[in-house]
């Protein structure tokens, strides 16, 4: 080999040692600023099923998810943290009817990455055949209408659903019920409601799904003949004491089921019965009273014969200007005082039998110059009622001048003369 060759290898030698060395340092310097850390993900990867048979369903699958522990850079670290880039998932291709150990698989999302270690690595997988089955829907009445009224048969919409599941639980399921309570209803009940599969042995069914999951089931609730359903009305007289009046009229129970054994006798009812007279005359508080109802020949109230009368009574709201003397509180000794105006306009609003007869003694109005040094001071008018169903609405003028003055005497100074 020529010298010229040998100087040519030596420097392609000493070239790639170099860009070796640089390499090596890079790396260095790069797990300073980015380490390797190994650390186990805050959260669970679901397990997704992948190539399941549409001839067949799923009975048990993966409980839990899966717990996987890394080795990466920080960077790479909290970026597979923000974004979730992990799955797991399991494939059953080729899988037939039966119970299965399948392998989990991860799939991870970001580079450079090292699996550490995860948890489970198979899962318990149980296929069976898909089965349906269509049945016919069947309503169960849960209680009577009110006294008076029957419950006709009832109609579903739609007729049948589709119990769906695997094939070994569809098998057991013989019916398909639901439920209407039906307890004192006076009218058609119309709703929808959810059905229910039951086994043979009359245990609800798990495992199925019913299709659809609601259906609308009527339930037509007719009155019976000679009987009628009527409201109350108060047959009221009198009136309240003067300054009182009536605020509410109660009647439990507002509507009464009437028979006949004549149902054109009932049928003549205007739609309404009138209770007892309740008397009112000179009422100054709430009556509660029990009374009969007022009924023609020959018709006759379902149940209670009678029913329960609440009637409520208020004083009247009323109002008054009353002219009030403005105190004063918080004089200190050796000042006096001076009030402008002296006596201020109160409006006050309350029951009308107590506002007609109110004094001036059941007011207090005042100005507090606790504290205050002599001089002239506008001040707030403050209020108190010594009557606990009467207040103040407004004070005209609400500010009064005060003029404070000391009452303390001064000894003349005495000047010698010439």
């Amino acid at each position: 080999m020529s010298a010229s060759s040998r100087r040519l290898v030596q420097h392609l030698v000493n070239f790639l040692l170099a860009a070796l060395l640089a390499l090596l340092l890079w790396v260095l310097v790069q797990m300073q600023i980015d380490p390797n850390v190994t650390r186990t993900l805050p959260f669970t990867v679901p397990i997704q099923i992948r190539g399941k048979d549409p001839a067949l369903i799923l009975v048990e699958g993966p409980k839990t998810g899966v717990t996987v522990t890394l080795r990466a850079p920080q960077s790479v670290w909290e970026r597979i943290v923000a974004t979730r880039a992990v799955d797991a998932e399991v494939d059953l291709t080729g899988l037939g009817p039966g119970v299965h150990e399948v392998p989990v698989r991860l799939i991870i999302r970001a580079t450079p990455v090292e699996v550490v270690d995860f948890d489970p690595t198979t899962v318990q997988i149980h296929l069976e055949p898909l089965a349906e089955k269509r049945l016919p829907v069947s309503v169960q009445l849960l209680g009577e209408p009110a006294v008076g009224f029957r419950a006709d048969p009832p109609q579903v919409r739609p007729a049948y659903v589709t119990v769906r599941g695997p094939k070994n639980r569809v098998d057991q399921v013989d019916r398909v019920v639901v439920r209407a309570t039906i307890t004192n209803r006076r009218e058609t009940l119309d709703m929808r409601l959810d059905p229910i599969p039951y086994t043979k042995e009359g245990r609800v069914a798990s495992g199925v799904e019913v299709i659809p999951d609601t259906v609308r089931v009527v339930v037509p609730i007719t009155q019976l003949g000679g009987y009628r359903d009527v409201s109350v009305r108060v047959d009221l007289k009198g009136r309240p004491a003067p300054g009182y009046h009536i605020t509410n009229i109660a009647v439990y129970p507002s509507i009464v089921t009437l028979f006949s054994n004549d149902p054109q006798q009932v049928l003549k009812i205007p739609g309404f019965v009138e209770t007892e007279t309740v008397d009112v005359e000179g009422a100054t508080q709430d009556i509660e009273v029990r009374v009969g109802l007022k009924l023609p020949k020959g018709v006759q109230v379902v149940g209670e014969k009678t029913v329960l009368v609440q009637i409520s009574i208020e004083p009247i709201q009323g109002s008054a200007t009353v002219q009030v003397p403005v105190e004063v509180v918080g004089l200190p000794a050796g000042m006096d005082a001076q009030v402008s105006p002296e006596e201020v306009d109160v409006v006050v609003l309350g029951p009308l039998p107590i506002i007609r007869d109110l004094k001036v003694e059941s007011l207090r109005v005042y100005v507090d110059v606790s504290g205050l040094e002599p001089g002239v001071y506008t001040l707030e008018v403050k209020t108190e009622v010594l009557l606990p169903e009467v207040s103040v609405t407004s004070v005209v003028p609400n500010q009064v001048e005060v003029t404070l003055t000391s009452t303390a005497t001064t000894t003349p100074t005495a000047t010698a003369g010439p």
